[in-house]
């Protein structure tokens, strides 16, 4: 039997909300539904082929009558074609058979996910109590662990309700549990929107990555290439579309709508956020007509109250923030109050709305004290959003700008700007809201008004890459190149984090860990090799195969791995914490975190850092110390040793 904990500030979060997360008594299972009919009827579930999946199930009616409707049932919950009522009943039916707790654990899993596509919280607790009552067994039947993959999926977003540095790595430690899962089923289309659903999450609760999670997004999209019959391609399209606008990148927001629009009788929930995400991005052009996109936006708003009246405060509240930033004070308003009827979901939400009401009343003309802004911002840092309330403080900064309130603006504008990213790492959101108020366009290669020296300063290198960061990063001539295959970017993450010339069976167990030693499968690198070369323009000699070694010519290349690890043995103190700082990531660990073949390399990484802080402390003492916490926590290194 499993049992699941959590940290306290997580149980603080639950015993709040009235729920107990004490484990369960446990139960067997029964392994009746491992073969035949019911297994390919599970295959087409967890691909997304809904109509397959309601035909295999009417087949098996005749012979396990309750078996067939959660099969079906679960394929109309993933459509968004049943209501909660009508699961619920199931799950009484369920219940009622003490000796098949597999069909219990199904009918919580189909329950937990039709809940949470309604933001309905109470799925998280009804997953953690069913993961209790399963065994933790990596070898059980492979009903059993597509069950519970589905559960741990649900169950990992508990983390995210509380975001720190500790939830969010157990929330990915949990997610990759559910991956494992699904992985031992072959079940690779649930492994991708797993994936997916887990970056759009932490895009949406912490801000702090909402670019590499974009990038996530669309790794996991692509996984599923052009599957027209499965329900997880929009869904996907979907996400990517939310989080690209979150980002500021309206061209990837308009292209996901466009291909959501070819699902849109899929799912009811994707005919109106097509309408509202178009109406958002006219809104957030920099060209828009103010008047059309109001109109338009009102009528997308009037769809989502018809057909799913739950998303309304989430949307009319980015709706209204985006009609302050334009000055459309009438509408924003309007908007924005209807929104703030709705009683807030959690901490973060009501904190959002309070100063969202703030906004308002500025651009009413009615100008509180700065304060008031800044002790709801300071909370809403405190609660692990730093980066949203620093955009939310720039924000603000342009509405008293608007009213002739310079020095509060200018107050505001300082606060936000230490707490966003450098220059080179914001979104495009950030880069226009960092405006200078006077309307003057800053120096992309200065240092930027918060005193943050770009990360990396501009130099005459043709190749750029960053490992040592959460996603691979690589520009040609200073701009940035966005590889399309997830094979190139491992391919070329693995290039140059290997110290030596790449063996080409290292490589293709990278690419394809599943294929056996001789697959035919294999012999893909050579195309692999070929496109990597091709998307940045290497010459046939730059990177080339050589008998059975892969060898990258990265003379002349500027490479951050080469930096740190050059750096590090400088004697140079000052050049050595330098390094240290520029390390956010160690090997795209966001991108790539189920790779244990980067594993060896990421070690050595981590230790190499560990070496020279526990050298500098020891050297500078406290001050050190404390300006390297950062460091540690980004390699997971724990706390210094006691004095």
């Amino acid at each position: 039997m499993a049992v699941t904990t959590y940290p306290a500030g997580v149980a603080a979060i639950f015993a709040c909300m009235g729920i107990d997360l004490m484990s369960r008594a446990g139960a067997s299972t029964r392994g009746d539904i491992a073969q035949g009919p019911t297994a390919t009827l599970l295959r087409a579930l967890a691909a997304g082929h809904l109509d397959e999946a309601v035909a295999l199930a009417a087949e098996l009616s005749g012979d396990d009558p309750l078996l067939a409707d959660v099969a079906a049932a679960d394929a109309a919950a993933r459509a968004g074609r049943i209501r909660l009522p009508e699961l619920q009943e199931l799950q009484r039916r369920a219940r009622s058979q003490p000796d098949r707790p597999l069909l219990r654990w199904w009918t919580v899993a189909i329950l937990g996910e039709r809940a949470f596509l309604d933001a309905d919280l109470g799925a998280i607790p009804l997953a953690v109590a069913a993961l209790d009552e399963m065994p933790d067994d990596r070898f059980a039947e492979f009903p059993v662990l597509y069950v519970r993959g589905r559960l741990r999926r649900i169950a990992s977003a508990v983390y995210l309700l509380a975001p720190s540095p500790e939830h969010i790595a157990a929330h990915r430690a949990m997610r990759d549990e559910a991956v494992a899962d699904f992985l031992r089923c072959g079940f690779r289309a649930e492994v991708a929107i797993t994936r997916g659903l887990s970056a759009a999450l932490q895009a949406i609760a912490t801000w702090e990555h909402v670019l590499e999670n974009l990038d996530l997004i669309r790794d996991a999209r692509a996984l599923l290439g052009d599957d027209d019959q499965s329900v997880w391609v929009p869904l996907l399209d979907f996400l990517r579309a939310l989080v690209a606008f979150s980002a500021g990148d309206l061209a990837d927001a308009e292209i996901a709508l466009d291909e959501l629009d070819r699902y849109r009788e899929r799912h009811a929930i994707f005919t109106c956020y097509i309408r509202f995400g178009r109406a958002l991005c006219r809104l957030g052009s920099e060209r828009v007509d103010l008047d059309a996109a109001v109109v338009e936006m009102a009528a997308a708003i009037a769809d989502l109250r018809r057909v799913h009246p739950h998303l309304l405060p989430l949307t009319q509240m980015q709706a209204a923030n985006v009609l302050a930033d334009l000055g459309a004070r009438e509408a924003a308003r309007q908007i924005g109050l209807a929104a703030l009827d709705w009683p807030p979901t959690n901490a973060v939400i009501a904190l959002v709305g309070e100063v969202l009401r703030i906004r308002l009343d500025v651009l009413d003309g009615h100008v509180r004290p700065v304060d008031d802004g800044l002790s709801r911002l300071r909370r809403l840092e405190a609660l692990g959003h730093r980066r949203q309330a620093g955009t939310i403080a720039l924000r603000m900064s342009h509405d008293h700008v608007r009213v002739g309130a310079g020095p509060e603006a200018e107050e505001l504008r300082a606060w936000g700007l230490e707490r966003i990213p450098p220059v080179s790492r914001r979104s495009h959101w950030e880069r226009r809201w960092a405006r200078p108020l006077d309307g003057s366009e800053p120096d992309p290669a200065a240092v930027d008004p918060a005193g943050n020296r770009p990360v990396d300063p501009p130099v005459a290198h043709r190749y750029r890459v960053h490992v040592l960061a959460p996603v691979l990063e690589v520009e040609i001539d200073g701009s940035p190149v966005r590889l399309r295959t997830m094979a190139a970017k491992l391919l070329l993450a693995l290039l140059v984090a290997a110290p030596s010339p790449l063996h080409v069976e290292q490589a293709a167990d990278v690419l394809w860990p599943d294929a056996p030693f001789g697959h035919p499968g294999r012999s893909r690198l050579n195309t692999v090799v070929h496109r990597l070369r091709t998307a940045l323009g290497l010459a046939p000699h730059g990177l080339r195969r050589v008998g059975d070694v892969l060898v990258l010519d990265v003379e002349g290349w500027d490479v951050d791995l080469f930096r740190f690890r050059r750096d590090l043995t400088d004697d140079d103190v000052e050049r050595q914490q330098l390094a240290l700082h520029l390390l956010r990531g160690n090997l795209c660990d966001v991108q790539f975190p189920y790779d244990d073949h980067f594993g060896e390399h990421r070690r050595a990484v981590a230790a190499e850092a560990a070496r020279s802080i526990e050298a500098i402390e020891r050297a500078a003492g406290g001050a050190a110390a404390a300006g390297l916490a950062a460091v540690r926590r980004r390699l997971d290194l724990g706390d210094p040793p006691g004095p």
